[in-house]
């Protein structure tokens, strides 16, 4: 695949970009929810975290989804994650 194709199907990098982090996210969180759904109550968080590390490492895409995603305001988030209790 050439990167003329590319461009042609998404017109920017950061409509190609976000297509391939919101697959990833939802495949990660889809194994997180599965898993979570099998365990019993006191281990569901431990297997669903333990699941998105082991889909990071399988789908080798550690460093796509620990960068800030560019297409969104880093301003609300980090509000967000200094207000929260």
């Amino acid at each position: 695949m050439t990167v003329g194709v590319l461009y042609h199907h998404y017109k920017s990098k950061k409509k190609f970009y976000g297509l391939l982090r919101d697959d990833v996210t939802l495949r990660m969180m889809d194994r997180m929810e599965a898993v979570a759904d099998a365990a019993p109550p006191e281990r569901r968080l431990k297997s669903a975290l333990l699941t998105a590390y082991d889909s990071m490492i399988r789908l080798k895409v550690g460093r796509l989804l620990s960068e800030p995603d560019p297409r969104k305001e880093r301003i609300p988030s980090l509000v967000i994650s200094v207000s929260w209790p």
